[in-house]
């Protein structure tokens, strides 16, 4: 009897760990798609991927914790304050941030460039802002044409989308794409916007090393940065203005720079301070059979114990005499 009741309790407590590992894993299967779902969507997923040479995002949203840790950092500095930020906003942008931008600007705004297909060693510069109201956003980029000089919008119908331009100043150019505002100087980097949205596999968050960046970098962040390192070389590279200046020492240094695919950068509030993170993505073809990249020991932040609590910046390293035998062979 003793032996069939040890039975009966065995077969129960199976059953309760069971039932909690499916609870378990429910509630962090909901909780990952609720935190993808109400995520700003990824720029990645409207930029080209055979065109991208880095990428900026920043959450704008305040009500994002790390957010809200962040604005409380900037309170203890005059300099800093958010009032003063925005002062400074306004100047640059010759706007009023509260009435005309806060309204509709929602989670996130982000900075990209793209390669120019007719211009080698020139990039297009695009500004992403995720607005909550399209209607106000068109109504603030009209006023901005009449406050200068009469100015006018006009629309051209690519793909269905409608891509607006200045008609007198002509300063910019700017299209609605899923729920972002994107604003280029010429309507061909708006185009290659919106070919990249409509084709998932021209996206830059179908390309391995920017899956490879994000995966090893934290998601809750202030900011994440990406930047293709082998495009960005080419690109310059290719720059006539660049090489006449700098030419000589990026030829000389460009061994060491084919050892690197992409770099990522997050900035994440941790603890009171700003944290900055960053992953680096290396080529393993090129280093393939090479023994370039070889720590046996883990690097140890010893001299972390001589800092005082007030340190600004601190960088660590690991036998530099190996570093420095490294690069120049």
């Amino acid at each position: 009897m003793a032996k069939k009741d040890t039975g009966i309790f065995t077969r129960k407590a199976i059953g309760l760990v069971i039932g909690l590992v499916g609870i378990f894993l429910l509630v962090f299967i909901i909780f990952y798609t609720i935190s993808r779902v109400f995520r700003p969507q990824d720029l990645a997923t409207m930029l080209p991927k055979d065109s991208t040479v880095a990428v900026v995002q920043v959450s704008t949203n305040p009500n994002h914790e790390q957010v809200q840790r962040f604005y409380e950092e900037l309170n203890k500095y005059d300099l800093y304050h958010p009032d003063t930020v925005k002062v400074l906003l306004n100047e640059a942008l010759e706007a009023d941030f509260e009435e005309d931008i806060y309204p509709w600007l929602d989670r996130q705004v982000g900075l990209a460039l793209l390669e120019k297909s007719d211009e080698k060693g020139q990039v297009d510069m695009l500004l992403f802002m995720e607005t909550k109201d399209k209607s106000k956003t068109l109504e603030f980029l009209e006023s901005r044409g009449l406050q200068t000089q009469d100015d006018y919008l006009l629309t051209e119908d690519y793909n269905g989308t409608e891509i607006y331009r200045y008609a007198l100043s002509q300063t910019y150019n700017f299209a609605f794409v899923n729920r972002y505002l994107v604003v280029a100087s010429n309507e061909n980097a708006l185009r290659m916007i919106i070919d990249a949205n409509d084709n998932s596999k021209n996206q830059l968050i179908s390309n391995k090393s920017y899956q490879k960046i994000t995966q090893n970098l934290p998601i809750n962040t202030l900011m994440l940065s990406y930047v293709d390192a082998q495009k960005a070389i080419e690109t310059l590279k290719t720059n006539e203005a660049f090489m006449s200046e700098k030419g000589r020492e990026l030829l000389a240094f460009e061994p060491f720079l084919k050892l690197y695919k992409s770099f990522g950068v997050t900035a994440v509030m941790e603890n009171g301070n700003l944290a900055v993170q960053t992953f680096t993505s290396l080529d393993e073809e090129y280093l393939a059979g090479e023994d370039f990249i070889n720590f046996d020991t883990k690097f140890r932040a010893n001299l972390l114990d001589y800092a005082t609590k007030d340190t600004v910046f601190y960088v660590g390293g690991f036998d530099l005499q190996k570093q420095l035998h490294r690069y120049s062979d």
